[in-house]
Order: C-alpha cells, then sequence, then structure tokens
C-alpha cells in the first residue's frame, strides 16, 4: 500500500463513507482545500461554499462552545483532537459533529506525489495541443515545451491562458503554494517568422527568457517573448516568408 500512487489514495479519501476535510495549517484563517462527497452530505453545503472558507461557518452564531476553545487549542499546538461539537446546515437545522482532528506535516510533494501531479498536468497540454503539426514534449522537470505552426503571437498566447486556466481547474493542493494553495502553470510564448538558418535552439532560449519573468511576476501567468529576447539569434534584416512557428515553454508550480 505503501507504493499506492497519490490519486489512488485520493479516490479512497473521495469515496470514503466519513466525512473528511483537508485545511490549510499554514495559512492564517486555516482554509479548507479539500472535502469528500460524505462531509458534503452531512453538513448540507455544497463543497464550492466550503473550500477556501474556515469551518467556523458550520457553528453559524453558536460560538460559544468549550470544543471550539479545545480545537483551536489542538490546531495552535499542531497536536490530535477529539471533540463533539454543534454544528448547523445552511437551512439551519442543527446536528452533533464528533469531529477528529490529526495533524498532516508535509512540506512538499513526495516523488510519487509530485510524479502523479505531472502526469495529470501532462495529459492536460497534450490534450490541448492535438493538430497535426502541434509538438508537445517535457523539457525537464516540471517544464514542457509546446512548438505549433501558424499561430500569431495573440492568438498563442489566448491559448496559453486557456491551457493555464484548464491545468488550475485540476484544483491540485500545493504544500508549499501558501495562499494560491493550488498546483498553476505559468508560460512563456515566443512567435516569429524564422529564416532557413535559425536554429530551434534560439526560439527555445527566447521562450526561456519569457518563462523566467512569468514566474518572477508572481507564477501562474502568461508572457509573451520581447524583442530582446531574440537580440542573440542574429537575425537578417529581411526573411523569405514561411510558416509562423510560435514555440510555448510552460512550468507548474
Amino acid at each position: 500500500m505503501n507504493n499506492w500512487a497519490a490519486e489512488a489514495w485520493r479516490g479512497v479519501v473521495e469515496s470514503a463513507p466519513e466525512g473528511i476535510v483537508i485545511c490549510d495549517a499554514t495559512s492564517a484563517d486555516c482554509p479548507v482545500v479539500f472535502v469528500n462527497a460524505a462531509f458534503v452530505q452531512m453538513c448540507g453545503y455544497p463543497a464550492a461554499a466550503l473550500l477556501g472558507t474556515n469551518l467556523r461557518i458550520l457553528q453559524a452564531s453558536d460560538r460559544d462552545q468549550d470544543a471550539r476553545v479545545r480545537l483551536a487549542d489542538a490546531v495552535s499546538k499542531g497536536e490530535p483532537a477529539r471533540v463533539l461539537v454543534r454544528n448547523y446546515r445552511p437551512d439551519g437545522s442543527m446536528f452533533w459533529n464528533e469531529t477528529v482532528i490529526q495533524p498532516v506535516r508535509t512540506e512538499k510533494f513526495d516523488r510519487s506525489a509530485g510524479d502523479a501531479c505531472i502526469r495529470r498536468v501532462s495529459r492536460v497540454i497534450g490534450a490541448s495541443y492535438r493538430r497535426g503539426g502541434d509538438l508537445v514534449g517535457r523539457w525537464e522537470g516540471g517544464t514542457f515545451a509546446v512548438l505549433t505552426q501558424g499561430e500569431a503571437t495573440e492568438k498563442a498566447t489566448q491559448y496559453a491562458q486557456v491551457v493555464r486556466d484548464r491545468v488550475r481547474a485540476l484544483l491540485m493542493h500545493h504544500p508549499t503554494a501558501g495562499a494560491g494553495r493550488y498546483v498553476t502553470m505559468s508560460a512563456g510564448i515566443a512567435s516569429l517568422v524564422p529564416p532557413r538558418t535559425l536554429p530551434l535552439a534560439g526560439l527555445l532560449k527566447a521562450c526561456q527568457s519569457a518563462l523566467r519573468r512569468a514566474k518572477k511576476n508572481g507564477k501562474d501567468a502568461t508572457i509573451t517573448a520581447e524583442a530582446a529576447d531574440f537580440q542573440d539569434l542574429q537575425l537578417p534584416a529581411t526573411a523569405t516568408a514561411s510558416p509562423k512557428p510560435s514555440a510555448a515553454s510552460t512550468t507548474t508550480e
């Protein structure tokens, strides 16, 4: 069982008959980052209403409870606890909730979780670029390279933003992302009509420059290569018209 992939463990938690919630204790308000179907059914709130919020929403205005004090103390000390707390559904009906909290300390993705994350992102990117002339490959680490033809810079940039949205919509929790909470993707775009003598490495170099700026600007961003990124490519003053290739380098964060 220790060799199970992260997706297998997630499937077990999602289908568990007991209500399970994961909160980010490293953030100021301990927001919910995961909730399974059993918890949603028990409390009456949809998952969308719980994600990103503190579970105090379940106590409504009934805040004067000893159980809440014991929970807060356990969280501050990073200790497990078991309490019986009064909770309230959206319709105002009260129910008793036996709550067990268990600290899970993880500073970064372990290897299996990291590999599972990369696989899910790669499937999104691969499914997004499926034309006959598109070329997608893993570059290094969590970075991918995409080569397309005939795309104007603006269109290539807009589509990269669509792919970014698809990756973010996976809602993969990132243990070190802080307030962002989820795995995101940044993209660097370079597009030009090249002379026949231009090596592919030159186009990729411009992509890398744009990608570095995207990550520096706060991640989850798309940046297009600027004229300065092509200065070292030694392009001639004129070039024969040819299909315009666009290259995109993306990296998970």
